[in-house]
């Protein structure tokens, strides 16, 4: 098998597990969301505050001690990077009940385009 074609083969497979996980997240996500996970992620952006506070703490004193000429600008970038990871988090930690379900039906659907796959490459006869 010539590098052309190995590289075609893969590139295709690697377009079908991504559809897969797509479909999968998909139909996972209309399941998820008919159950009112809108209100879910609403509620955990709404209690992120916590994590952003201490997020923007601890990146204004990292930014500030790390910063040779200890500039408000570096502790005021640091604080601003710290609130965003912080409230980042805390979203995605509060609405783990919406995404795991989600990422379970990806891979889910990724799973059963593998088995495919292999079972096309490898045919099993039975008799």
């Amino acid at each position: 098998m010539s590098n052309q074609n190995w590289l075609k083969e893969n590139l295709e497979y690697g377009k079908e597990l991504a559809s897969s996980a797509l479909k999968g997240a998909e139909s996972a996500r209309h399941d998820v969301l008919a159950e009112d996970g809108l209100s879910e992620i609403s509620q955990a952006a709404k209690d992120s505050w916590q994590p952003a506070v201490i997020g923007a703490c601890v990146g204004a004193l990292v930014a500030y001690l790390t910063d040779e000429r200890k500039s408000s600008r570096t502790a005021l970038a640091g604080a601003l990077v710290g609130a965003a990871v912080g409230f980042s988090g805390g979203v995605i930690w509060g609405s783990r009940g919406v995404t795991g379900p989600i990422a379970k039906g990806a891979l889910k659907q990724v799973n059963q385009a593998r088995d495919k796959h292999w079972l096309d490459k490898n045919p099993v006869v039975y008799g």
